[in-house]
């Protein structure tokens, strides 16, 4: 890999993959790399956010390109559908929930073995085998996938992509790069509380990360030994039922910025580097991504950070792994970068910002990624809190589910029309606005909601003017009746 001069990072996003896709993949993977030996840290996470997950698929259209083929575990919302062909995205959705299945059955898969299950049928074999895989991330259903479909080579060992997952693996290769990372790995419950008082009485604040923890869960902030001897008391209770105890340890820094950069390795090793975006954090939530400023890039160049991806990078082809990377990195207040937080050995959300930035370039237009957690508007919490069809399956008929896509269809066409008549929603015809990128995280077509979470594109010429449009937004759903939690 060659490190681009940052100018050639600033002057366009280049598209991730050089033609069509077939897209598929699960939001949670870190739920099926996690071994299932390990303690748990203590979890606050709403039931909402888990259901979320079970249709973040819907986001992963951008990976498509012109006539790729997006495939989800429910079918795609009909009034987003035809927006975002509107928009510009010319792909192909499938959807794999399966009629003749029991809804608790399907609830237990994950899309790889449902669109697995199918194979047999000429359909579907075709299609799977139209286009090249991109994964979203590489989980261990998705190996038997790609044998029943013949579609060797298309990913790394699933085993690999595990271990590389694992925040542990992200401290150790920092560490045999020599890149400084702020963490420390406690194995162990002694050596938690340990790390933790040590970290503690030097920094005032700590935070604990599960080795696959994810944003908004596995990660808990400590500022008093109360609460660290309280979490060390909850650990070593399941050390004696015989878990065993993997936590980083990390004090807690003072930012100036949460980054990330997105990288690309081929099968071959040839690494591309696609750019470097911009985290928006909301405690420990994610919040938003959108492309680095000329300032913070030029920064990185000078702290030779690009180079240190280069050796990172040909450090992970070693170790056996290939596909798309995003690393999260920092900047600190007092100008240290710490280039390796932690190593997402997946597809991201800073990635698919980095794709939606590479469509919106032919218009001069800018994405600014934006998560939103929003309560129901009165209406849409009496419609939603009907019986859904994966709720109580044996009472629904096939008829009634698909009367309740077609109501989560219209709920969802009302908002585009409210935005719309305000001139707020990004169309043909007015290119800055709000891009809605999701339609079911938001207006659940299975599951009783009564708040649900909405990713949007800010589409901007600059941040300054995405910001005025985020507050426009808020002001508008406030209006509409939504609350806005986050």
């Amino acid at each position: 890999m060659r490190s681009p001069l940052p100018e050639e990072l600033l002057l366009r996003s280049m598209p991730l993959y050089d033609g069509p896709r077939l897209v598929m993949g699960m939001f949670d993977a870190e739920a099926y790399w996690r071994p299932s030996e390990l303690a748990k840290l203590p979890s606050l996470r709403p039931v909402q956010e888990h259901a979320a997950a079970d249709y973040m698929d819907e986001l992963l259209f951008p990976l498509c390109g012109e006539d790729g083929l997006a495939v989800t575990r429910h079918p795609r919302n009909a009034a987003q559908a035809a927006y975002l062909h509107d928009a510009g995205f010319y792909f192909r959705s499938l959807a794999c929930n399966n009629a003749q299945t029991n809804g608790n059955e399907q609830r237990n898969k994950d899309v790889f073995q449902l669109v697995s299950e199918q194979c047999t049928e000429p359909k579907w074999k075709r299609l799977m085998r139209e286009l090249p895989l991109a994964a979203y991330a590489v989980i261990p259903s998705a190996e038997a996938f790609v044998q029943k479909y013949g579609l060797d080579g298309a990913i790394p060992d699933a085993e690999v992509v595990k271990q590389v997952n694992s925040k542990a693996y992200s401290l150790r290769l920092a560490q045999q790069l020599d890149l400084n990372p702020p963490g420390r790995l406690a194995e162990g419950v002694d050596a938690v509380q340990q790390i933790g008082a040590e970290l503690l009485n030097r920094h005032g604040k700590l935070i604990l990360k599960d080795p696959y923890g994810v944003s908004g869960s596995g990660n808990l902030v400590v500022e008093v030994s109360a609460l660290l001897t309280r979490l060390t008391d909850y650990l070593r209770a399941q050390e004696r039922a015989g878990k065993q105890v993997q936590l980083i340890v990390e004090p807690w820094l003072n930012k100036q910025a949460d980054f990330s950069c997105q990288l690309y390795i081929a099968s071959n090793g040839w690494t591309e580097l696609l750019g470097v975006q911009r985290m928006v954090n909301r405690q420990l939530n994610y919040g938003g991504s959108y492309a680095a400023d000329a300032h913070l890039v030029n920064r990185l160049a000078e702290a030779g950070y690009f180079e240190h991806m280069e050796r990172l990078a040909a450090q992970m082809y070693i170790d056996g792994y290939f596909g798309p990377v995003c690393i999260d990195s920092m900047l600190l207040e007092n100008g240290e970068v710490f280039p390796v937080v932690e190593i997402n050995a997946r597809h991201s959300m800073g990635m698919l910002n980095h794709c939606l930035d590479a469509h919106l370039e032919r218009w001069g237009k800018r994405s600014f990624l934006t998560c939103l957690q929003l309560g129901l508007p009165e209406r849409e919490q009496q419609s939603s809190m009907q019986p859904r069809s994966m709720v109580e399956e044996d009472a629904r008929t096939a008829g009634t589910a698909d009367q309740d896509l077609s109501s989560s269809s219209t709920q969802f066409e009302q908002l585009l029309m409210q935005l719309d008549e305000i001139e707020l929603l990004c169309t043909p015809e007015r290119r800055t606005g709000v891009m809605p990128l999701s339609a079911n995280t938001l207006f659940s077509p299975t599951v009783q909601n009564r708040s649900g979470r909405w990713y949007v594109s800010l589409v901007a010429d600059n941040a300054a003017e995405s910001e005025a449009l985020g507050s426009q937004l808020h002001q508008a759903l406030l209006a509409f009746g939504y609350r806005i939690y986050s």
